[in-house]
């Protein structure tokens, strides 16, 4: 099974991928104001379980004081 994990910051963090990007937009003139939020993620390919690549995760991807992450398959 193929696994997605996104990994956002946490709410109340700074997300300073997304404002440089928006900065970025607003200087070559594409928009004033655009909201932009960034994430990076991983693929993960294998015979794992839900509970299996939570685990993973939590455990090896995701900073859990300053990190949140979304996993879907």
């Amino acid at each position: 099974m193929l696994w997605e994990v996104d990994i956002y910051p946490a709410p109340g963090e700074p997300d300073r991928a997304g404002a440089a990007v928006a900065a970025a937009v607003g200087e070559v003139g594409l928009a004033d104001k655009v909201r932009v939020v960034a994430a990076h993620g991983y693929l993960i390919q294998g015979v794992l379980d839900r509970q299996q690549i939570d685990r993973i995760a939590h455990a090896l991807l995701v900073d859990a004081v300053v990190e949140r992450s979304l996993i879907a398959r």
